[in-house]
């Protein structure tokens, strides 16, 4: 039987347009996702500088869309253009739903 990979079953990650990203490539997009759960799981944006949280936002809004996080690259997006409470707090939230799934495969 050939090794099968296990894909993240949630609401906020599109796993056909990640492995369409991907050219199909499950062995690659599963690898992906664990990087972004390690680089992302403990993340404390409220604790980075202005250039740092700009940054990290930066690479989350690519990232996440390549993976197929969609909400997620869009509430980056949305919170790269402009920073306030409300935007942070839902892009936290999803983020935090996303990796609580990652951490299940």
């Amino acid at each position: 039987m050939p090794y099968q990979t296990a894909l993240p079953n949630s609401k906020y990650i599109n796993t056909n347009l990640g492995l369409k990203y991907l050219n199909g490539n499950k062995k690659l997009y599963n690898k992906v996702l664990k990087s972004f759960l390690i680089r992302y799981q403990f993340l404390e944006l409220d604790k980075l500088n202005n250039e740092k949280f700009t940054s990290t936002i930066h690479t989350i809004k690519g990232l996440s869309l390549t993976l197929g996080m969609e909400k997620l690259s869009l509430l980056s997006t949305q919170l790269h253009q402009k920073k306030n409470e409300q935007s942070l707090k839902e892009f936290s939230e999803v983020l935090s739903i996303i990796i609580s799934d990652l951490t299940k495969i």
